[in-house]
Formats: C-alpha cells, structure tokens, sequence
C-alpha cells in the first residue's frame, strides 16, 4: 500500500493490507479477483444506469467509462497521496478543503 494510504488507514483504526495488481497475486487468486471485478462492475453500471433512468439523466461516455474514471481515481488516490506533503493550490480536490 502507498505510504499515504498506510498512515491514513493507521490513523483510522482500520486493518491495513496490500493492494496488489494483478501480476503480483498468487497465481491461484488471479481468476477469483478478476470474476469478482467483473461482478463488482456489473453491479455498479447497473446501479448508476438506474440513477440515470430514474432522474432521465445521461452520461457524456459509456457506463463502463464512467465506472473505470471512477474506480481508477479512487484506487489511485491512495497510491499518490501523502500526508506529510504539503498542499498546493493547483492540488485536486484544494478547493474543498
């Protein structure tokens, strides 16, 4: 796990662990966390296709897009962040907070 996401989860009282791609599992997991992601991502593109269906809402890309832009920047938010560092104004996500 990256070092911001170690002291973050070491704060929280949370249990820590590793985050892994694929290429680093044990080879009898590979096939297990890869169906998992699979499932995963048909419940979430259904659950934001029923939003969008219930508010007549649409998305400027595919729900398989939006799904990876929102996975990708919540898994690579823990690999960059660091604690330590101090924020800059052009930081994402300075202006709320």
């Amino acid at each position: 796990m990256g070092a911001g996401a170690d002291a973050t989860t070491a704060r929280s009282g949370h249990p820590q662990g590793v985050l892994r791609g694929e290429g680093e599992l044990p080879a009898g997991l590979v096939d297990s966390v890869i169906e998992q992601r699979r499932e995963f991502g048909n419940i979430f593109k259904t659950a934001v296709a029923q939003h969008l269906e219930a508010d007549s809402a649409t998305l400027p890309t595919t729900p398989t897009i939006f799904m990876n832009i929102c996975l990708g920047t919540a898994n690579w938010t823990c690999k960059w962040f660091d604690p330590g560092r101090q924020r800059r104004p052009a930081d994402p996500g300075s202006a709320h907070g």
